[in-house]
């Protein structure tokens, strides 16, 4: 850069020095003409002047209060103060551009009793608005007074009351108003909110508790620009934040478990399954972690032939929304008998919020080992009702757990096929109807209440009605139950026996 002389400086600094006396003269004669066109401006008349350059404000002189150091600082164009005054002054013109060079214009404005008035007078260079008051003690006082009373100013006091940060961009997207909580986020953020395009959301750093809060930003279009209000959704983040953790924790829980779960939410998708879902299914993880519906997850069952094949398709649809109801009242148990063997216990029940969980079950080692030991029994059954002996079980409290063929023919008993349980007294008395009632009952009664012939000696004997004797026995089993037992021996036996006692 090149070096100026001592005399290119002084012209600089005369050119500079007139320049300021021009601008300092043409603000004086249009404090003048102002001064001209004001009624009565005495001594105790109160004028502020507001510059603009066309429609731009770049210079006033009222000075904002230290509680409310925010009033005018959206005062930036024409339209700003027009917007806060016309409810006032009638006829204010939209721009300042098309004002008559050199020819004021007044406008007259009452307000409880105190009277004020407003000088628009452009130049060639500037437009200067400039307000009178003779009651008000300072400008911001009566600025203040003039934008009150009118139910815009009203709206935004309640606004500047609102928990929400609120603001104001203009079609280029300044902002051209803010609220206190909007004021309060810019204050902490160093500028304007400027939230992700795609969550339309942003992050103000501490809340003063060592928290971040988050807001998601709506923008509402406006004849004139936008109004944007965030919404403070901390909560709500954390609130998600604790359900995917709490899932993921569930997901953990359940992934030890060999009972299959798919639990589908109040839309009826797929929310959560397991990996023995995926065992007992042979459903794909793609399949499963695309969430299908209820139905869909079903069908694909029935094609992998995991559900058992319906008849009717139609049916099946209509069964399957069945399923749904019931299992949303929680009603839903079923036995699914599949092929090659395989058993499942499917099982619904309802949970919060609409969701419903289904519990896939393999029961197939359960059910054939009640099929074994159900024909073990069976088996058991068939040689004991094969015996010619009559047997009779009794429990350790006394009620008959079972007989066979000869005892039921014998005493004319079934307890199998009795709802009731049979006691001692039930067979006592059965027996009685079948045998004398002699001296030889009355042992056999004494016996069978305390289980005695089972000690040394010859067996015990009881006389039919028909005069036919019959040798019993009672032993002693485990659990304390007992086995009564009938034998058909002839006369000669049971005399040797008794010979081989004496």
């Amino acid at each position: 850069m090149t070096a100026l002389t001592v005399p290119e400086l002084f012209a600089v600094l005369a050119v500079s020095i007139l320049a300021s006396l021009a601008v300092l003269w043409g603000l004086s004669r249009m404090s003048r003409s102002a001064r001209l066109v004001s009624p009565n401006p005495d001594e105790g008349s109160r004028i502020s002047s507001f510059l603009f350059h066309g429609d731009t404000l770049v210079h006033h002189d009222i000075p904002a209060p230290e509680d409310r150091p925010g009033f005018t600082e959206t005062l930036v164009t024409w339209t700003d103060l027009r917007h806060v005054l016309d409810h006032r002054f009638n006829g204010l013109p939209h721009s300042l551009t098309n004002l008559p060079v050199g020819e004021p214009r007044t406008f007259d404005a009452q307000i409880s009793g105190a009277s004020f008035q407003l000088v628009l007078h452009r130049t060639e260079s500037a437009v200067l608005v400039t307000m009178h008051s003779e009651t008000m003690p300072s400008p911001f006082d009566w600025f203040e007074a003039l934008t009150r009373g009118d139910s815009g100013h009203q709206a935004r006091d309640l606004l500047d009351q609102a928990p929400l940060p609120l603001w104001k961009t203009d079609d280029t997207g300044r902002v051209i108003w803010r609220n206190a909580k909007s004021r309060e986020i810019e204050q902490m953020l160093g500028g304007p909110p400027e939230p992700d395009e795609n969550s339309r959301r942003f992050t103000v750093p501490d809340d003063g508790a060592g928290l971040p809060r988050c807001f998601e930003l709506t923008r509402l279009p406006l004849d004139e620009g936008e109004l944007h209000c965030a919404t403070d959704i901390t909560s709500v983040i954390q609130a998600e934040s604790a359900q995917r953790d709490f899932v993921q924790t569930l997901a953990k829980t359940f992934a030890h478990l060999t009972t299959g779960l798919a639990v589908f939410d109040k839309n009826r998708r797929l929310a959560l399954f397991n990996p023995a879902l995926i065992d007992l299914s042979g459903l794909p993880v793609t399949f499963l972690s695309a969430r299908p519906d209820v139905i869909r997850f079903f069908d694909e069952l029935r094609e992998r032939q995991v559900l058992p094949e319906p008849k009717n398709y139609g049916d099946w649809r209509a069964q399957i929304r069945d399923v749904i109801v019931q299992a949303h009242d929680g009603t839903y148990t079923e036995i699914w008998n599949l092929p090659a063997g395989v058993t499942y216990r499917v099982t619904g029940r309802p949970h919060p919020d609409g969701a419903v969980a289904f519990l896939f079950q393999d029961i197939s080692a359960e059910v054939m080992q009640t099929r074994t030991f159900r024909s073990q029994l069976e088996l058991s059954q068939s040689v004991i009702d094969g015996l010619d002996q009559a047997i009779v079980v009794l429990s350790s409290t006394n009620l008959v757990l079972m007989c066979n063929t000869a005892a039921s023919k014998l005493l004319g008993i079934d307890p199998g096929a009795s709802f009731a349980d049979m006691a001692l007294q039930d067979l006592l008395r059965a027996c009685k109807l079948r045998f004398a009632g002699d001296a030889l009952w009355s042992v056999f009664e004494a016996d069978l209440r305390d289980g005695a012939s089972h000690q040394k000696g010859p067996g015990r004997y009881l006389s039919t009605l028909a005069g036919e004797r019959l040798c019993y026995d009672i032993k002693p089993l485990t659990g304390g139950a007992r086995l009564l037992s009938f034998s058909v021996r002839s006369k000669q036996a049971m005399d040797a026996s008794v010979n081989a006692a004496e």
